[in-house]
């Protein structure tokens, strides 16, 4: 230690004596570093406009986002992170609370029920016991419904498998199902108790397919206490979302699960899937990037199957606590003052300097014409910008004769730019299929599919025209499915509702094979059964309309709206197409899609129709 002490002070003893080899290069170092920074200011003035622009608004941003990524990370994100936990368990528990005040009425309802005692006789008696009793029951039952709102359908069963029942829905009890015992045992289990399921797990059923929430449970004899038959209670799924309609304000979503199977609300099955956790019946976790950030929420409902999952969003505007705000309000002074020393820079150097070119400018232009600006100005950007200026007008004047001779081929290079980029890629599978069928010796359907091949290319070249007539381009669309047809068998059939009149129309080559060929590979051949694939052509409000209809797997409305966001679809067969229409009809709205999921899928092309022209009567779109 007191070597290294004695080595300690012999650094400070060099470096404070400038006569010695070791101390004297650190003092020349040091003065070095003080007239680097006496020149810092000259450097910085000798610099570009653009430079001194960018050096300074990049230290201010810079500065600026520390003091953000500070306030944020160790102040607002915490109490921002525990308020909406809180919040969101307190809108849980609500919703909970909610849902056990719905059951705890149903519960009332099934004694009124169990206890009737037209009901009791019921049960008690015999297996064909009179219409007249049965009668009674179901009229009683109709009563309670009628005092207890939101009920489907409410059951009676004897133990010997007969039952009454009341409903509002037309609801199907399961034989196969009723004739299991595994149900009524879960209910003698229960002691008396209710059980809570969705189409009591298969024993109910809705003529319209959805589901209804089944409230069972066993009727025992008053006396003996033995079981004399069951009840069933029938609630629609709407009930779930009355218990959290008074909490989703703002940015909060509910959703009800079964098990894993999602009832009701907004889907939030990922946020589920994500979550559960069978062991736990309560559970919080935060996703999402920084600053768009949730709360997702997973509470199991005491006494049931149900489970409610939340998500809530935070932002920094529900809550900023004291710190934050000072916090913020001296981040908000700091950038002020930033923002006023940038605004004198840029005003000093950079606005008064433009300020006299734009004022140049203006007088030039209302004398009209490409006359060129006359001011002095110093030889920096603003300088170069202004012999810039001068230099564009005479550039001007000579690109103009240019761009008009260039327009018509550059529109023409573009339109064949977009149709080569089309090519017959299911050439190779055709041929395949052709060298195929030649193995099996099928030489007739060898011979029809090599002249449907030939008739194809022959309409798909057209000699080069970027125009052909719309019945040419359905026959292409023949052809092209026709050999489809070869390759896959019979998985569709293709039809054609075509006006007559309208088939002479010129439209743009290729604008069907495209959407034909994805009807067939991302509808009908992912549908795993026979499908229509439909063309249809009608004129309706001078608007020539071709629409392409599929029966296959359909898209859901969030497919659709991708696709139909401009930049969020990069299939060029579709995106392509519809601009090619676009550029020939020179309009944006030319297409529609519908679509149903599972169902079909249509899109609609809608081009103007024009009057033949005077030269050779041809009809153009």
């Amino acid at each position: 230690m007191e070597r290294v002490g004695n080595l300690i002070i012999s650094d400070r003893t060099e470096f404070e004596s400038p006569g010695s080899s070791t101390g004297g290069n650190k003092y020349m170092e040091k003065k070095r570093k003080d007239k680097g920074r006496e020149n810092l200011f000259e450097r910085f003035s000798s610099l570009s406009l653009g430079k001194k622009v960018r050096y300074l608004f990049l230290f201010v941003i810079f500065v600026y986002l520390l003091l953000f990524v500070f306030l944020y990370s160790f102040f607002v994100r915490n109490n921002l992170s525990e308020y909406a936990s809180q919040k969101s368990f307190n809108a849980l528990t609500a919703v909970s609370s909610n849902l056990i005040s719905q059951t705890d009425r149903i519960s009332d309802m099934s004694v009124l029920i169990m206890t009737n005692d037209i009901t009791v006789e019921y049960l008690k008696e015999e297996s064909g016991s009179s219409a007249r009793n049965s009668k009674d029951v179901v009229n009683t039952l109709y009563d309670l419904m009628n005092v207890f709102e939101g009920i489907s359908s409410v059951y009676v069963f004897q133990n010997n498998g007969e039952y009454v029942n009341a409903t509002r829905n037309v609801t199907f009890v399961s034989p196969e199902m009723f004739a299991s015992d595994q149900w009524s045992a879960d209910l003698i289990e229960k002691a008396g108790g209710y059980v809570l399921s969705i189409n009591g797990d298969g024993l109910f059923l809705q003529k319209s397919g959805g589901d209804v929430i089944t409230f069972l449970r066993v009727i025992n004899d008053l006396n003996t206490q033995k079981p004399i038959g069951f009840l069933a209670i029938n609630l629609p799924i709407g009930i779930l979302e009355d218990t959290y309609s008074d909490h989703t304000e703002g940015e909060s979503k509910f959703g009800y699960f079964y098990r894993d199977k999602y009832l009701c609300g907004d889907n939030l099955s990922l946020e589920y899937r994500e979550i559960t956790d069978s062991g736990k019946p309560y559970r919080q976790k935060i996703v999402g990037t920084w600053g768009n950030e949730r709360i997702i929420s997973y509470y199991r409902i005491a006494d049931t199957p149900l489970t409610l999952v939340s998500s809530e969003s935070f932002y920094a505007g529900e809550m900023i606590p004291q710190e934050a705000l000072l916090l913020l309000v001296s981040m908000v002074v700091i950038t002020l003052a930033a923002m006023i020393l940038i605004s004198s820079f840029i005003s000093f150097y950079i606005t008064k300097p433009i300020k006299g070119l734009a004022y140049s400018m203006d007088s030039v232009a209302k004398t009209g014409g490409l006359q060129k600006a006359k001011l002095s100005l110093p030889n920096d950007e603003i300088g170069h910008l202004k012999n810039r200026y001068n230099m564009m007008l005479d550039e001007i004047d000579s690109l103009f004769k240019e761009l008009i001779a260039k327009e018509n081929k550059i529109r023409s290079a573009e339109l064949s730019a977009l149709q080569e980029q089309i090519k017959p890629h299911f050439l190779y599978n055709t041929l395949d299929t052709l060298a195929f069928m030649a193995a099996e010796a099928k030489a007739g359907e060898v011979y029809d599919a090599i002249q449907t091949l030939a008739s194809f290319f022959t309409n798909f070249l057209s000699d080069g025209s970027i125009v052909i007539s719309l019945r040419t381009e359905i026959q292409i669309v023949r052809d092209y499915l026709k050999l489809q047809k070869y390759r896959y068998g019979d998985i569709f059939d293709d039809e054609y509702e075509c006006d007559e009149t309208l088939l002479d129309y010129k439209v743009p080559k290729l604008i069907l094979q495209p959407l034909v060929e994805n009807a067939l590979y991302h509808g009908v051949r992912l549908k795993g059964e026979k499908c229509i694939i439909r063309i249809t052509v009608f004129a309706k409000d001078g608007f020539l309309h071709i629409v392409v209809y599929d029966s296959g797997i359909g898209m859901t409305p969030g497919q659709i709206e991708s696709i139909m966001t401009p930049g969020q679809y990069d299939s060029f067969g579709f995106k392509g197409t519809i601009e090619r229409i676009r550029y020939f009809c020179d309009l944006d709205d030319i297409y529609e899609i519908r679509s149903e999921e599972g169902i079909f899928t249509e899109v609609d092309i809608k081009m103007p129709l024009l009057a033949a022209d005077n030269s050779g009567g041809e009809k153009y779109v």
